[in-house]
């Protein structure tokens, strides 16, 4: 019974509560984000898709020359060499595009 009146009322929290009003407190302004970029990635994604098409096509294509235009003793010689130029091509373009980044 040694306790004040109004000290009965205060109680303490365990729980850390930031301050609403203060230099800290300043909430940063969000990026404005211009009309149309809701659709700017769905967009990309479709030309993507388009392009790993083309790219199919292009390799079939590519292969069926070979097939029709070079002896059949060389074939497996130059579409070693187109696989080849594929392979150091993409390589060099993902490896450009993650110093890029």
């Amino acid at each position: 019974m040694t306790q004040d009146a109004g000290s009965q009322d205060t109680k303490e929290y365990p729980v850390y509560i930031p301050p609403t009003a203060g230099p800290g407190t300043q909430s940063k302004p969000l990026p404005e984000t211009k009309k149309g970029d809701d659709w700017s990635g769905l967009v990309i994604m479709v030309l993507g898709f388009v392009i790993v098409i083309a790219g199919f096509q292009l390799f079939f294509t590519v292969m069926q020359l070979i097939n029709t235009w070079i002896a059949d003793e060389l074939v497996p010689v130059f579409t070693a060499a187109f696989d080849i130029i594929l392979i150091v091509g993409g390589i060099w373009l993902i490896r450009k595009y993650f110093l890029k980044k």
